[in-house]
């Protein structure tokens, strides 16, 4: 396994497709071509499940705000009294075997057995120094493969986080109690055996989470343009992967199948084509800070080339300032300028942001704020302020700006009170319009763009239940809803006030898809 370190991953490099097959064979069909390497792995893993002593992961735990953090469990284990351990990780903990089936090199159970059970171990992107003082694993002088900085993003192929025959991983597999966790041993014991259901469903969840047969790489969501929103969970591309993979490997594919409970995709209606990727050039590969699953990017504070980058002004204008009372108000206002002489204010809610947090370069990583794009949108400066900075006329280059003087394209309206509060309004309404959305329509409510203009919300509508998702993502409520055979999270990020209000922008696309609330 070693060896892994030695292998030099390709970077991604700019093409294009006309279909799903097209794509298919640009960029995923190399990635099982080590046959016997997958199929000795294969073997390998169904022989470590039914090892006694064995350790298992379980993605769960790996996400929550700030003010959440004692509820991490990154690399917190248990031990059962059958023997078995299980310990949570996140996604990164899949990164390495994905690396091994690549580099062309098998495993082996007892190889599996030997790397599962030391204490340097990756389970996770970054650990909080909470999780710290009761995680058993260690990330000094463990074996990592990155992949990210490459431009790949992992996709599982069967969903890891659900799909369980209707039983649910969090119910299973509660989140225990910090103080159950031993802090000199690092370990949990667990009075209860596992039961048959957990015993079952922690087997296929581990399978799903590493097996070489249920992932694959594509660049990034960033580096990729289609007429979609992710296209790593694109039901068509999934099934299609999935239909070539048992071509090749038949015998393993039915055990790998059986053990990790079967799943049935929901058929797509939808043809992707004109699929184009760009080069992970040093354009996207600033350095990262991840914290939490959170990507912030650093920005060179003394650019070369000046000229390219957006004038981004803070209220009040000291980075640690700012940023010390943004995370007691988690709230600020970002205004944007044009060349037209106009001018748009919005709400930036920022409850992920933290302590360590880069204020200008989490901005700058706003797709309409990177370089190329608000030059095409005429953008010239932007101003963020803190609401008890407001009052205060702003200077940039001399010229004295109140962010909110006269118009802005938000629509102001009075709020009826008689009427339920936004929130619920579009949770209750929206279920009685999902027949009337049709695939066009359904294609355009996933899209950042659309929304923006038909709701004035900042995230799009809908966004479909990922294979990756916990049981809640921020900023979508918890409940998906079902259209056209598909799961989607409901955007949760609705405003009724004076400065911001969304409800406006519902009524009218309800009334435009034939809905009128009596």
């Amino acid at each position: 396994m070693e060896k892994v370190k030695d292998f030099c991953f390709d970077k991604v490099i700019a093409g294009k497709a006309n279909s799903i097959p097209d794509f298919y064979d640009s960029i995923i069909k190399q990635q099982f071509t080590n046959i016997e390497t997958i199929k000795r792995t294969h073997d390998a893993l169904m022989t470590y499940l039914n090892l006694e002593n064995k350790t298992l992961f379980l993605r769960l735990y790996g996400s929550y705000a700030k003010d959440k953090y004692d509820l991490l469990r990154r690399g917190f284990l248990t031990e059962y009294p059958c023997k078995t351990r299980i310990s949570f990780c996140d996604n990164t903990f899949s990164m390495l075997f994905t690396g091994l089936k690549l580099a062309n090199i098998p495993l082996t159970n007892i190889k599996l057995s030997d790397y599962l059970s030391q204490r340097s171990l990756i389970t996770s992107f970054g650990v909080t120094s909470k999780e710290k003082e009761l995680s058993y694993y260690t990330s000094k002088n463990a074996l990592r493969v990155d992949l990210n900085s490459k431009g790949w993003y992992l996709a599982h192929i069967k969903p890891v986080g659900y799909g369980y025959l209707n039983l649910d991983l969090k119910s299973l597999f509660p989140n225990p109690p910090r103080h159950e966790w031993n802090k000199e041993t690092k370990i949990r014991i667990s009075q209860s055996n596992l039961s048959d259901d957990q015993n079952r469903i922690i087997k296929a969840h581990f399978l799903r989470l590493i097996h070489p047969l249920n992932s694959f790489l594509l660049p990034k969501k960033k580096l990729i343009n289609y007429d979609g929103s992710n296209l790593g969970e694109e039901t068509e591309l999934i099934s299609y992967v999935s239909e070539k993979i048992k071509l090749i490997f038949k015998d393993q594919y039915d055990e790998f199948d059986t053990i990790s409970m079967k799943y049935d995709f929901h058929p797509s209606n939808i043809n992707i084509s004109n699929i184009e990727w760009v080069d992970y050039s040093k354009k996207y590969s600033n350095k990262s800070l991840i914290v939490n699953d959170i990507d912030i990017k650093a920005v060179n504070s003394k650019p070369k080339n000046t000229d390219g980058i957006l004038p981004i002004i803070l209220n009040p204008n000291d980075n640690e300032v700012f940023l010390e009372t943004l995370l007691k108000t988690k709230t600020a206002t970002i205004t944007t300028f044009y060349k037209n002489g106009t001018k748009e204010s919005k709400i930036w809610k920022a409850e992920r942001m933290t302590a360590i947090s880069n204020v200008i370069g989490n901005l700058r990583s706003r797709k309409e704020f990177r370089n190329g794009n608000y030059q095409k949108a005429n953008i010239i400066k932007v101003i963020v302020e803190l609401s008890n900075f407001s009052t205060k006329p702003i200077s940039y280059k001399g010229i004295e700006i109140n962010p909110f003087e006269e118009n802005t394209t938000k629509v102001h309206e009075a709020i009826n009170p008689s009427k339920l509060k936004i929130g619920k309004y579009v949770q209750s309404t929206f279920r009685k319009v999902i027949l009337k959305i049709d695939n066009n329509e359904l294609v355009k409510l996933q899209n950042a763009a659309y929304s923006k203009i038909t709701f004035d919300i900042q995230f799009p509508l809908l966004k479909k239940v990922s294979r990756t998702d916990s049981d809640k993502i921020e900023r979508y409520w918890k409940e998906p809803v079902e259209i056209l055979g598909e799961r989607y999270w409901l955007c949760s990020e609705w405003y009724e006030k004076r400065e911001n209000n969304d409800r406006s922008f519902y009524e009218k696309w309800l009334k435009k898809i034939g809905y009128y609330d009596n």
